[in-house]
């Protein structure tokens, strides 16, 4: 088990890095076909609607993105 949260902790602190970098290519890469993003009061995105979005919004002159994160249990 200890392994396995190391290595989701790795996975949440690589998001975070390349989230910052906008990295769209690092993100599209953490992916798989079945991932779900919930956000609240959107409709449910998948990959292929967050593949869409991603290169948009880091095109567009988007304020620096900067963000903690806390895992709280795994």
């Amino acid at each position: 088990m200890q392994n396995d949260a190391q290595e989701i902790r790795q996975l949440v602190s690589t998001w975070m890095t390349a989230s910052k970098a906008g990295d769209v290519e690092k993100l599209l890469s953490l992916l798989t076909e079945d991932v779900v993003f919930l956000v609240p009061g959107q409709p449910v995105m998948r990959k292929t609607d967050f593949t869409a979005a991603a290169p948009v919004q880091s095109a567009q002159d988007a304020p620096p993105f900067d963000s903690a994160s806390e895992i709280q249990e795994i």
